[in-house]
């Protein structure tokens, strides 16, 4: 498949440009493309998951991990602005998102 001049981009895509750009450089149609998008979050859901790797990687573009987070008990503080003493409240554990590009997408900025 040969690729196309690209154009000039002035403004991010909508997901509807974005899907009309890559079925005009692929010759798909837009249902195709549409479908395409669909299953690759899906995809990647599955990946995220607890039950999954927690791990993704879009070959030469980004990893997206996931990082479990502790619970943090509540504590006593001072207040930075008023040096009163206070109680800072205790936080559940959680799951945090982290998406990293790598060496290729770095080079394209």
């Amino acid at each position: 498949m040969a690729t196309k001049k690209r154009k000039k981009i002035s403004q991010a895509f909508t997901k509807s440009q974005l899907v009309k750009e890559i079925s005009e450089r692929c010759d798909l149609n837009k249902n195709q493309v549409t479908h395409v998008l669909d299953e690759m979050k899906d995809i990647i859901a599955s990946h995220l998951k607890k039950n999954g790797p927690e791990k993704f990687t879009l070959p030469g573009i980004l990893k997206i991990q996931v990082r479990n987070v502790d619970a943090k008990p509540s504590r006593e503080g001072i207040n930075p602005f008023t040096k009163e003493p206070t109680v800072y409240p205790a936080k559940a554990a959680s799951r945090k998102v982290r998406v990293t590009p790598l060496k290729q997408l770095k080079e394209m900025a």
